[in-house]
């Protein structure tokens, strides 16, 4: 059964952008160009009757479109040796307004709401045997990482399937955001 996942995509050149500090460092599995995204709201497995009741719910979420701009670095866990490298977002309340209405209709979907705070990032990369020094190294060197503005004007439902060589996303749905 796959995993579901609810996503926003970026335009290549913000893909391109978020891609070239993704290098350096031994031991991390940097998340590959076309797979970098903005996870609104992860579902888990799911059947076709759940993945059918949660786009009808994704359908209805209504936003128009709004601009987002990704800027700095850092790594999760905050405290404690890290795993996941991640890009921020600078602060966007429609962003935030968004994913409360996508966690919402993935409610009244049937999928369980996340237990974790939503913080908006960009997994760029899982850390497996590099030291926290060299973590710490990058981050410094990394720490002014930003793009430009852009539009966002839709999400997407992903699948998720996971493999030895990571995971592969298939987009299911994508919902425009309407002015």
């Amino acid at each position: 059964m796959p995993r579901l996942f609810i996503a926003i995509d970026f335009p290549a050149l913000i893909r391109q952008q978020l891609a070239l500090p993704c290098h350096g460092l031994k031991g991390v599995r940097w998340t590959p160009e076309e797979q970098l995204h903005l996870t609104l709201c992860f579902v888990g497995e799911a059947d076709a009757a759940v993945t059918a009741d949660l786009a009808e719910a994704l359908g209805e979420v209504s936003l128009p479109p709004f601009e987002m701009t990704l800027r700095g670095m850092g790594a999760f866990p905050p405290r404690g040796r890290p795993n996941i490298l991640w890009a921020g977002v600078a602060a966007a309340p429609t962003l935030m307004e968004l994913q409360q209405q996508v966690e919402k209709a993935a409610r009244s979907a049937g999928v369980a709401p996340d237990k974790r705070r939503f913080t908006p990032h960009v997994t760029v990369g899982r850390i497996k045997t590099t030291s926290d020094r060299q973590v710490a190294d990058w981050l410094a060197h990394n720490a002014l990482f930003g793009t430009p503005p852009f539009t966002v004007e839709a999400f997407c439902l992903y699948s998720s399937v996971l493999n030895p060589a990571g995971a592969v996303h298939r987009r299911e749905a994508e919902f425009p955001l309407t002015r």
